[in-house]
């Protein structure tokens, strides 16, 4: 038996360009994906970017840095920040509301819904800004998602907060501001 090759190049990028997770749990599924975004290039602070506030900030390169994505509960809150000279820390929790609704008479099939919510800390106002708004872009990629990056329906943004103005100047406490997106899951009920 012969076989033919055909020499075919695809113009097309896995994942549309963006990141594609196959993690079950939702939470793992978006830190999946936010670890990944450095891979695709997504972060828009680069090693030449400079930022002018207290401490004179030039990371040197061209290369997006990548920020260190935590759950909550991988650091005590004392410790929760990043140091000087280190990237920006994202940490994330999934909110204690998830709801469970039958979506079939027979209810085989149901709606699982639910939220996550990402803490972007860095000594930088405007590092914690940008670093949000790439996570926003990011994450807003996936609102008609169904299935295709990831084992989520969709997940959509629901609000965003900003804690820059609650710290206090001429210290070293963290800039932080908070995003959260829902998350829906059409999914088989029982095990």
């Amino acid at each position: 038996m012969s076989y033919t090759q055909f020499d075919i190049q695809f113009d097309a990028t896995f994942g549309d360009g963006i990141p594609v997770t196959d993690k079950d749990d939702p939470l793992d599924q978006i830190i999946d994906i936010l670890e990944q975004a450095g891979e695709f290039g997504l972060w828009t602070i680069t090693e030449d970017s400079t930022f002018d506030y207290t401490f004179d900030i030039t990371f040197g390169g061209s290369d997006p840095i990548q920020p260190t994505i935590l759950k909550w509960w991988d650091r005590p809150q004392s410790e929760r920040g990043p140091g000087q000279g280190q990237p920006p820390e994202i940490y994330l929790y999934r909110d204690t509301t998830q709801t469970t609704e039958r979506f079939s008479v027979d209810a085989d099939n149901v709606i699982e819904t639910g939220s996550i919510t990402l803490f972007v800390y860095s000594l930088s106002e405007e590092i914690t800004h940008q670093y949000l708004q790439d996570a926003k872009r990011l994450l807003e990629e996936y609102m008609s998602d169904n299935y295709r990056g990831t084992n989520l329906h969709t997940i959509e943004p629901e609000e965003s907060n900003d804690y820059r103005a609650e710290h206090l100047t001429q210290t070293t406490d963290h800039f932080v501001e908070s995003y959260t997106v829902g998350y829906r899951d059409y999914r088989s009920s029982g095990m």
